[in-house]
């Protein structure tokens, strides 16, 4: 008997130890959240969705007083809903109320952020003087002053990066009635974006700064499904029943220093507006906010036959493709030497050292020279002459002509002087 009670107490124990361990490390894994991508630059993350007038993100999913069905379900519940599906940080997955019915799931995902390496970055160098330093030092000899000018020498870089989003919406049939519960309405997705060391300086600055400037949507395709199994097909025409911001190509993320918070206005001008002067360190953050706004993402669905077939519906999936601006800038200080005693100098010898050629004063020469029409005449009877007499001295025509000529001109002198 003692022994059977002292297995089934193993066993408890064993149970609760495993249990208490399973606990452990699954509250463990919520509160240690790592990195979406080993990829080192701008890491953006899913953080939260604002909806009828509450924050959802990993910590709160309801109840939100706003939303409340005002009919009630085959549950017979009418309170406050409770998020059934709350996922974030590196995919969004949100159904704020029952898993089955009224609103689909909103869903996203996305890729790192990575520089486009085809494009080089753009840079500015620029120093700023700071204040002045005098050092004094002596030895057995003499003494001596030394004086230093610091400056702030910086470095800017602008990198050119790209960045993708999927967004979708998810849900069995029944979510897909075409009545107005189905429709996320004036619904906002807030990104997060921390700036990480993606790019090292030749020499270790003092200070490293990164930033977001520019987030620009450059290209958007539209797909459509009817159930997650689905192929997705490209589905231009139920672009028409969605209303996104961004939606357009070429418009353009507003940059937030807070969630929630007001734009912070043309980020790229703000940066360059420092080239030549000292930084401000409280332009950068730790952390900047972009938001995606739904003011109607929903399924597409009809009625067939005027409903005596049923109804039929498709769900959207969106893909967008941004550029991103990423502004890198390494502070560096520069002790320049200033005054220091005079170094003795080389010798000297007396015959200056020989002067190179310059064979573009020698071109010019040759060609003010053949300007001149006489020069030309000139050179031209030169050439002909060498010409003539190199036919008569190396053909043997020309070396017998040239005996013929000599003795007859030998020949005309002797007949002069008889």
């Amino acid at each position: 008997m003692k022994t059977k009670f002292k297995g089934v107490l193993g066993i408890v124990l064993l149970a609760t130890i495993f249990f208490g361990t399973f606990i452990a490390g699954s509250i463990y894994k919520l509160s240690t959240v790592g990195f979406i991508s080993g990829y080192q630059g701008l890491q953006s993350y899913f953080d939260a969705v604002k909806f009828r007038n509450y924050w959802y993100d990993m910590d709160h999913r309801g109840p939100n007083p706003s939303y409340v069905l005002m009919h009630p379900t085959q549950y017979g519940k009418t309170e406050p809903q409770i998020a059934s599906v709350a996922e974030f940080f590196d995919r969004l997955n949100l159904d704020p109320d029952y898993g089955d019915q009224y609103l689909p799931n909103l869903c996203a995902s996305q890729t790192p952020v990575t520089v486009d390496t085809t494009s080089e970055p753009k840079i500015w160098q620029w120093k700023v003087p700071e204040r002045t330093e005098e050092v004094s030092g002596s030895n057995a000899t003499h003494t001596w002053m030394k004086t230093f000018e610091i400056y702030r020498e910086y470095q800017m870089m602008r990198y050119r990066c790209e960045w993708s989003i999927n967004l979708w919406l998810a849900g069995p049939a029944g979510e897909a009635y075409p009545d107005t519960n189905r429709a996320w309405h004036d619904a906002e997705i807030w990104i997060k974006l921390e700036p990480t060391a993606f790019i090292y300086f030749q020499d270790n600055p003092d200070q490293v700064f990164f930033s977001p400037a520019l987030i620009q949507l450059q290209n958007i395709e539209w797909f459509s499904y009817k159930t997650s199994k689905d192929t997705e097909a490209r589905d231009f025409s139920i672009s028409q029943y969605e209303d996104l911001i961004p939606k357009a190509e070429g418009e353009t993320l507003g940059i937030y220093y807070n969630k929630g918070g007001a734009p912070t206005g043309d980020m790229e001008q703000s940066y360059l507006s420092y080239q030549g002067k000292t930084l401000d360190p409280k332009i950068f953050r730790n952390a900047y906010w972009i938001k995606l706004s739904l003011l109607e993402y929903k399924p597409f669905s009809w009625f067939e036959w005027g409903g005596l077939a049923g109804w039929g519906w498709k769900y959207p999936s969106v893909k967008m493709k941004f550029l991103v601006h990423v502004f890198v800038i390494g502070q560096w200080t520069v002790r320049l030497e200033k005054g220091d005693i005079v170094e003795l100098k080389v010798h000297e010898t007396i015959s200056p050292p020989p002067q190179s050629v310059d064979i573009n004063r020698f071109l010019r020469a040759i060609k003010e020279f053949f300007d001149d029409p006489w020069n030309k005449m000139f050179m031209a009877i030169v050439v002909l002459l060498v010409c003539v007499a190199a036919i008569l001295y190396f053909t043997p025509a020309g070396t017998g002509l040239a005996v013929y000529m000599i003795r007859r001109v030998g020949a005309k002198k002797r007949e002069v002087k008889k």
